[in-house]
């Protein structure tokens, strides 16, 4: 077993020769680099009608770099071949050692103290004489001197160890990235809408984030596959809303009539840069607009959406541009809009689909980022 001077090494004494087991990769140090390309994410198989592609060079080129660094889609990044460090260190002995745990010393010259915490007594090691000698020696002393961190670290590896021998420790990152793809895919992406903070269960795997850089990093366009069920922007959303903004790409939305909250949100989705495909929700309130609604200016004269083109929103949902999908449903239960025809939603659906996914105007800017720019 090898240890250098002034550290300790905690292992097992009498393990033979293994010069074919796989190496222990330190992550810290670094020897060769080399640059290459990470694949494209595949589209979802159930949404083949929707394009999630990046946006176009003339799009991208307009971005911040600030922007660009949010978007883990495809990218750059360094693979470096890490320096090899044994996991079994072989050495002979003149007298024959017991197995055990063992606490390692070098004391120089090739020449090593150890002490095996498996077969030593709790009373001797406990004993006052024993106190005395390490007392007397710092170095020795030192051998003990081992925090609560360093137990548990010592604990964790052994398990690992024994864990990847029974063949219990599965491998994720020793997968083709195609592979990796799929289980994020089936992990991050939900069945059905999400929501910030009001999802009755834990449906996503969100966990898997917090495995490594590397993951994460995999991860999170995954993520932003997601539907997300966004009615309003709140202060409790405020925190997410920069990284929405940027990376979301289906939304549903349910269309009450509000007048600050409706038109506040509907005007959120238009500075969202990646949103494809929206999903509006129909409720009795959205219907038939009550005379407080606030008046509405654009498609006045439009017959075939006359039963909502009053209702308030209807002027910022229609200013929403380059979307590749617009559904319209009744939202169910007591909300949903129970006078409402079947013909009537089909026509609202394919009046915003041709009006939605008009391309966005060149060089739009949105009154906020318009405010973010002048105060610079």
């Amino acid at each position: 077993m090898r240890a250098t001077k002034g550290s300790l090494t905690i292992g097992r004494v009498g393990a033979s020769k293994a010069k074919n087991e796989t190496p222990y990769r330190s992550s810290s140090k670094r020897v060769a680099k080399e640059i290459i390309e990470i694949k494209k994410l595949p589209a979802r198989a159930s949404r083949k009608q929707v394009n999630y592609k990046e946006e176009s060079e003339k799009e991208s080129e307009v971005e911040s770099e600030e922007d660009d660094e949010g978007d883990y889609g495809f990218g750059v990044v360094e693979v470096v071949e890490e320096v090899k460090k044994e996991v079994f260190a072989t050495f002979e002995a003149g007298t024959e050692l017991e197995e055990g745990l063992c606490i390692v010393r070098s004391l120089g010259g090739g020449k090593y103290e150890l002490v095996n915490l498996n077969t030593v007594p709790r009373g001797l090691i406990a004993s006052e004489d024993t106190g005395n000698i390490l007392k007397g020696d710092p170095e020795r002393r030192g051998m003990f001197a081992i925090n609560k961190e360093q137990w548990d670290e010592a604990i964790l590896k052994t398990e690992l160890a024994a864990k990847s021998a029974d063949g219990h420790i599965f491998r994720l990152m020793k997968l083709p990235l195609e592979l990796r793809f799929k289980i994020y895919e089936y992990a991050i992406i939900a069945n059905v809408p999400i929501r910030p903070t009001t999802a009755p269960s834990k449906i996503l795997g969100l966990a898997l984030l917090r495995a490594s850089r590397q993951i994460y990093r995999e991860c999170r366009p995954f993520f932003y596959q997601n539907n997300f069920k966004i009615n309003s922007i709140v202060k409790n959303f405020m925190p997410y809303r920069e990284s929405v903004t940027k990376n979301v790409q289906e939304i549903t939305f349910d269309w009450w009539g509000f007048s600050q909250k409706d038109i506040a949100t509907l005007t959120f989705f238009a500075q969202c840069k990646k949103l494809k495909v929206l999903h509006i929700m129909i409720t009795k309130w959205s219907v038939d607009a009550a005379p407080y609604h606030r008046r509405q200016h654009t498609f006045q004269n439009e017959d075939s959406v006359k039963r909502f083109r009053k209702t308030n929103g209807f002027d910022k949902l229609v200013a929403i541009r380059g979307l590749q999908k617009v559904t319209v449903q009744n939202c169910a239960g007591l909300y949903g809009a129970s006078d409402v025809t079947q013909e009537e939603l089909v026509a609202l659906e394919a009046f915003l689909m041709r009006e939605l996914t008009k391309p966005r105007p060149d060089g739009a800017e949105t009154k906020a980022s318009k405010k973010r720019k002048d105060r610079y």
